[in-house]
């Protein structure tokens, strides 16, 4: 995985693990709704739908290239503006809009169709 996108998709993680475990349930729905799965009841069922992306990554074979289904998820992440994020990633923040913009623009019709996420 490149370095950027590992250490955004780090960053999501950890902040999803950080607000799904936690009280507040306006930062959980608001959370669910950055994704399109705002009615969704189970928190497992939100986390685990989004681990997809990663399974993509796993499914990577030495032919593949750009144009994969983990690049495409890669470089949503970590192109803004025309311009690749440094190793470090572009941050929570920007990786966590972009990762719901590409998963309820592309991703999400591409796994379910037009099937509702619960």
């Amino acid at each position: 995985m490149p370095q950027n996108c590992s250490a955004d998709v780090q960053a999501v993680i950890a902040h999803i693990d950080e607000v799904f475990t936690g009280t507040n349930t306006t930062a959980i729905q608001a959370l669910k709704n950055n994704f399109g799965l705002g009615s969704m009841t189970h928190l497992d069922d939100v986390a685990g739908a989004l681990r997809n992306n990663l399974w993509d990554w796993q499914s990577l074979q030495p032919y593949s290239g750009p144009g994969s289904a983990f690049f495409t998820f890669c470089d949503a992440l970590e192109v803004k503006n025309g311009q690749k994020a440094p190793a470090s990633g572009w941050g929570l923040d920007h990786a966590l809009s972009a990762w719901g913009q590409y998963w309820t623009n592309t991703y999400y019709a591409e796994i379910c169709g037009g099937l509702d996420a619960e």
